[in-house]
């Protein structure tokens, strides 16, 4: 008899609407009228409704963290702010929630409330609810409703109590509103994504059925995957599925049952369910739809003031850990905030200057008294502004009198110092007009379009002469900052695309909103260039299920201070393999680049092909090593640097990407004679793709585009044909094609480990060939052809499915390609991490044992300092 095997869950999770629920029905009438009064009445309607775990997982599977984005085959669509703000129905301000610095003004009177949530050694989540529902004070039952609200609905954690941090937030009721939580919410679903990513990617198949618990609101996932399929009527009126707002009081756990029926994946053979059967329907149809932009206001009303969020530097910490926003003004920032950061001597002048630049087609203020700086905007209507761009005009135009007055304090070099700060004002302002047409996509009409067409046109002419301009003011022009563009339009103004915009809305290209530039090191001539984030502009991030990322500006100068300053490497590398200590990058997803077409790639193919990377004779040159790696090699790993008596079970050591190792696999893995794990392998793998990714000079013919796997994505390809499901990798490869762009890649690189012995597979697309790197010849030819025709076939298979690309991979000729040999028995994992970064396609640069001990101590120092690592080893002094 066949017995049915059913996986078991891997995510455990602690929201629970049904629990709140309980608490809200149970609230007095003078209790739901505080809440209503500050603003989270929606919360009292919250529905009871739970999403099955399997249907869960599937589609955390398919997010694709760097651009907060599901993707499954063809079908993709953005978690946005605005999305969040749909499903839960709770205001959301502009002040970032910060849960490591408490305001003064409540420092004593936290302190004193946080012992009061506290029973036993926790603060559990039913003492909350017992002093909520027993408390009739305003102040402190909002503060206790919102810890219950948090802990059970908004942003759970992955332990049964509540998160006194949030205490920071909630001393004032009335203050409560005015904090960002939907963007707070959103980071945090994305930050246990990831690392449920990192979990599933670096398990082996025996342990695949281990779970954990993941803390955020999760649902909000499925919640809005529903909302995009297309159920037809005979769908929807069989299920009553309900689509008003907010969506967390009108879902129901019968609409996730019914939905996981319909959009089952029934031809999948995944051992795991699969989903995905049904398709999307445009945002239009959906709640997310973002609203029109709003009308100007009235000539009389305060200029809006309010900044872009800036998104947070990294996306996998606990919310106590979640990176800060950058504080943005007041929601009804007005004259008294502006007059509260504005010179009026300095600023005057800019009001005049800004008056005065009408025969240059520039949009100008009114005309109020010199001292009344702080006045409202109008706009002249010889101007001809498209009245859907007036407030983006209209804020630049307030932000352009504060810049003056900070940079340029002393009146009597306003003309001197005005037109760099002019120029880069417009810049911005142009570039945002552009941002938000393209944007907009299928909402503007023709007219419409030609309108904003013809208003950003004079804007950029303003832009041009304005430029020329100030060349008789100051010895420098700032630079415009560039946009980048799709390629197909070659008449730019400083790197702004003047070409026909409306013929560009259906490309792939997509710009939102700018953030403020915030780094004191970029001076006025320097370019800034645009580089993709996460954006948490509500807006600016729905798309009509495209999966384009918003551009933001980043500063040229690294955030990070280099942890390798100073650091000599101690192998001479090839230059098809670039090593170096250098910061990573903010993470891009690199499918946003220009996509070359078959016939431009196989161009530079064959100029690679032809170039010679290095000679046969050339060999890797054994150098000193810095003192700095010796002396970390000798405390962490040649000594234990953690005594066994201090921690029962080893620590986690390093974490990069969701890949870990504890110290004791770590320090076994490249202490002298080690034999490498496949975790450590793992975060090799992680830090070489990073630092390949940063290095690259993909113009160079000399360069090779290079992508490695971790070991237990290997593990998985190299399983029967027969037996593999291209289901079971399939989100995997999404997401490193999102971040790498398997396509255009020269090799990809499997390392892989049998019988204790590591090998590395190699798909070099660049020569047509399937190179196979055994540093032993320790496996048979049949063994080895196995392992070749099952993963050649399987990744084929995956890639296809995932719609990577399509390419017949066993017509590739096999080579067992000669590499250096290993003398010992536990050395090959050092070995294929240098086959890895010395294969240039035809062959590996020659080295010998004395470079691979070297490497190890290179390994561990690059491992430790690594800027990606989210461990501070520093923190384990104590132990040793």
């Amino acid at each position: 008899m066949n017995v049915i095997y059913h996986p078991k869950d891997r995510v455990k999770h602690r929201f629970s609407a049904h629990r709140f629920k309980k608490v809200v029905d149970s609230l007095s009438e003078d209790q739901r009228q505080f809440v209503i009064n500050n603003g989270f009445g929606s919360l009292l309607n919250i529905s009871d409704f739970s999403v099955p775990v399997p249907f869960l997982e599937w589609l955390m599977d398919h997010l694709i963290v760097g651009s907060a984005e599901f993707r499954y085959s063809s079908k993709s669509f953005k978690f946005t702010r605005y999305m969040v703000q749909q499903i839960l129905g709770i205001p959301s301000g502009n002040v970032a929630v910060d849960l490591h610095n408490t305001p003064e003004e409540f420092s004593d009177q936290v302190n004193s409330v946080r012992s009061s949530y506290i029973v036993g050694e926790k603060p559990t989540i039913n003492e909350a609810i017992c002093q909520t529902l027993e408390d009739h004070n305003e102040a402190s039952f909002m503060r206790s409703f919102m810890l219950v609200a948090i802990s059970c609905v908004i942003c759970p954690s992955t332990q049964n109590s509540v998160n006194l941090r949030y205490l920071n937030c909630l001393m004032s009721p009335a203050e409560i509103r005015n904090y960002d939580w939907a963007s707070h919410a959103m980071q945090y679903v994305l930050s246990e994504v990831k690392k449920y990513h990192g979990a599933i990617d670096s398990i082996s198949n025996e342990y695949e059925d281990n779970s954990r618990y993941y803390g955020s609101c999760l649902p909000m996932l499925a919640i809005a995957y529903m909302d995009f399929l297309n159920l037809d009527n005979d769908f929807g009126v069989a299920n009553n599925i309900s689509y008003d707002v907010p969506r967390i009081c009108n879902v129901k756990s019968s609409d996730f049952s019914f939905l996981m029926e319909v959009d089952l994946n029934r031809r999948s053979s995944d051992r795991r369910q699969s989903f995905g059967a049904i398709s999307f329907r445009n945002i239009n149809l959906t709640p997310y739809n973002p609203p029109a932009i709003e009308p100007p206001a009235p000539e009389d009303a305060a200029p809006e003031n309010v900044q872009p969020i800036v998104p947070p530097a990294s996306e996998d910490a606990e919310p106590e850990h979640l990176p800060q926003f950058e504080q943005p003004a007041p929601e009804d920032a007005g004259q008294d905030y502006l007059a509260h950061q504005v010179d009026p001597a300095s600023a005057g002048v800019a009001q005049n200057f800004v008056e005065n630049s009408t025969e240059i087609g520039v949009v100008h203020a009114s005309s109020p008294p010199a001292s009344d700086v702080e006045g409202s905007f109008c706009f002249n209507d010889s101007f001809q502004v498209c009245p859907t761009i007036l407030p983006i005009v209209s804020k630049h135009c307030a932000l352009l009198v504060k810049e003056v007055s900070q940079n340029v304090p002393d009146k009597s070099l306003v003309l001197k110092g005005m037109g760099s700060v002019f120029a880069k004002r417009l810049s911005l302002m142009s570039t945002e007009i552009l941002g938000y047409v393209l944007s907009q996509n299928d909402k503007i009409p023709n007219d419409g379009a030609s309108d904003v067409r013809s208003s950003l046109n004079n804007v950029l002419d303003a832009e041009k002469s304005i430029a020329l301009q100030s060349d008789g003011m100051i010895d420098n022009t700032i630079e415009s900052f560039p946009v980048q563009s799709d390629g197909n339009c070659e008449d730019t103004i400083n790197g702004v695309p003047t070409c026909d915009v409306t013929n560009d809305i259906n490309k792939s290209f997509s710009v939102a909103h700018l953030s403020p530039i915030n780094c004191e090191d970029v001076s006025a001539a320097e370019e800034i260039p645009l580089t993709p984030v996460p954006s948490c502009n509500a807006v600016d991030d729905v798309s009509n299920g495209n999966s384009e990322i918003p551009l933001t500006p980043v500063p040229s100068c690294n955030a990070v201070d280099d942890v390798s300053n100073g650091i000599n490497i101690a192998l001479s590398i090839a230059p098809t393999s670039p090593i170096t200590f250098d910061n990573p990058s903010p993470s891009k997803d690199v499918n946003q680049k220009n996509q070359l077409g078959s016939s431009t790639i196989d161009k530079k193919k064959r100029r690679r092909r032809a170039a010679i990377s290095f000679d046969d004779e050339d060999s890797v040159q054994l150098q000193k090593l810095d003192r700095d790696v010796e002396d970390l090699y000798i405390k962490y790993v040649r000594v234990q640097y953690i005594r066994p008596n201090f921690y029962p079970k080893s620590p986690t050591f390093v974490v990069i990407n969701g890949f870990h190792s504890n110290y004791e696999r770590f320090r076994d893995s490249l202490k002298p004679r080690g034999h490498v794990y496949d975790d450590v392998m793992a975060l090799f793998v992680q830090m070489f793709n990073d630092e390949i990714k940063d290095s690259n000079d993909s113009d160079s013919v000399n360069s090779r585009s290079k992508i490695a796997f971790s070991p237990f994505l290997t593990e998985k390809l190299i399983n029967s044909t027969k037996e593999f499901a291209p289901e079971s990798v399939e989100g995997e490869l999404t997401r490193i094609n999102a971040a790498l762009n398997m396509k255009n890649a020269d090799l990809l690189m499997f390392p892989m480990c049998l019988n204790n012995h590591w090998v590395v597979i190699v798909i070099n697309y660049l020569n047509k060939k399937i190179n196979f790197l055994d540093s032993m010849q320790a496996l048979s030819p049949t063994l080895r052809e196995r392992y070749i025709t099952n993963l050649a076939v399987n990744l084929q298979r995956s890639c296809e499915f995932a719609n990577i690309f399509k390419r017949d991979l066993n017509r590739y000729e096999r080579i067992f390609t000669p590499v250096p040999r290993q003398t010992n028995t536990f050395d090959c994992g050092i070995y294929c991490m240098l086959f890895m970064m010395l294969f240039d396609g035809k062959q590996v640069k020659k080295f010998d044992k004395a470079v691979a001990d070297q490497y190890r101590k290179i390994i561990a120092y690059k491992l430790i300092k690594s800027p990606a690592n989210e461990i501070d080893v520093t923190k384990f002094d104590e132990a040793t």
